[in-house]
């Protein structure tokens, strides 16, 4: 049985913000909801879309007052 790791961004995603991947999807530029969940899995995703996720899950943390966090925060696996 393989073991799926998830990411910090899917924690983040879920217990601090309490969004759905779509609603998040839709706070980006050009990210689908399918790159989300790969992100949120482990799988490397492109520096650029890692950096929209970055600026829309901060957009959303600045609008419930919490503290920015940076990439390293999320964990998400880069090309």
């Amino acid at each position: 049985m393989a073991m799926v790791m998830s990411t910090n961004l899917k924690s983040i995603r879920e217990k601090e913000l309490s969004i759905s991947r779509e609603k998040l999807a839709r706070r980006t530029q050009n990210v689908s909801i399918g790159t989300i969940r790969n992100a949120e899995y482990g799988n490397r995703i492109t520096n650029t879309k890692a950096m929209e996720i970055l600026n829309a899950v901060n957009a959303i943390r600045s609008e419930f007052q919490l503290p920015l966090v940076t990439l390293n925060d999320l964990g998400l696996i880069l090309y």
